[in-house]
């Protein structure tokens, strides 16, 4: 799992706690924090989740450079199969056993996308009061009961308005597929 990330370390103590409570064995995974410069607390952070099975890369700060940070992770990991997750972003238990199941009964390479609830693409000032209204319903030690309150709340994907019901499941048919894979 890449987590890249810039000065979120208050975020990214979300991600990585989401990260170690997954139902798939912890040595069967690993996890790379990549990051891009941070000038924060990120790298004592890190530090204090101990050995767990990650690591800690960092890049010089020459501006944003997210897909740089996400290479960086890229070129490091052990393994065949990647997985990319933002700073901020909650992984349900099953996130990555369900990932690596997907792939594992794929009869062909696949690209795998999850669901992010509680994302929204209107500009930064609805983004802020969007925050205001999630960060009351996250807790970091009962992801799975967070991600539940974001969905009764009415916060889920906005892909699923905008592209699922519309298209479907098969991404390779539709006309834009490129439009679904985001980064978070």
């Amino acid at each position: 799992v890449i987590v890249p990330t810039y000065n979120r370390a208050k975020l990214l103590t979300f991600t990585l706690g989401s990260l170690f409570q997954q139902t798939l064995e912890k040595k069967d995974y690993e996890v790379i924090v990549a990051d891009d410069g941070s000038t924060d607390e990120t790298p004592k952070l890190v530090k204090g989740f101990g050995e767990r099975h990650l690591r800690y890369l960092r890049q010089p700060d020459l501006g944003y450079r997210a897909a740089a940070a996400r290479n960086m992770g890229i070129r490091a990991a052990q393994v065949p199969l990647c997985v990319f997750l933002d700073s901020g972003m909650l992984a349900a238990p099953e996130f990555l056993e369900q990932h690596l199941a997907s792939h594992l009964a794929a009869q062909a390479p696949i690209a795998v996308v999850g669901s992010i609830p509680g994302v929204d693409q209107h500009g930064n000032e609805h983004h802020q009061s969007n925050d205001a209204r999630i960060i009351p319903l996250i807790d970091a030690a009962d992801v799975a009961g967070s991600i539940m309150r974001l969905e009764k709340a009415g916060f889920e994907d906005i892909r699923e308005s905008r592209f699922f019901r519309r298209y479907g499941d098969e991404i390779d048919q539709w006309p834009a597929p490129w439009t679904v894979f985001w980064t978070g």
